[in-house]
């Protein structure tokens, strides 16, 4: 457990980078998304393609904040259930 924890404070491992690229679900996904931005994208005057994209910027940065949030989260969960499992096995061990 200790060299896990040593890797993930000096960066070696990064959860949120984890290898998703190639799962057919979010390359379809991927897809659809830029041939609908680039349809939309086409029809929108100057001043409109500012404003969408400048909504497009708030909305990742609330994807950044969710996405933080949940990792947060799960790994605190995580971390209540390796507490848990270890409280247990110190029972069964009375």
């Amino acid at each position: 457990m200790t060299i896990l924890l040593d890797d993930l404070y000096e960066g070696k491992i990064i959860p949120n980078n984890e290898n998703f690229l190639n799962n057919p679900k979010y390359k379809e996904t991927v897809d659809q998304y830029y041939a609908m931005y680039e349809h939309l994208y086409s029809a929108l005057d100057k001043n409109c393609k500012r404003i969408f994209d400048d909504l497009l910027d708030i909305k990742c940065k609330l994807e950044d904040i969710e996405c933080l949030e949940y990792f947060k989260y799960g790994f605190s969960l995580s971390y209540s259930f390796m507490l848990d499992s270890l409280e247990m096995i110190k029972k069964q061990k009375k």
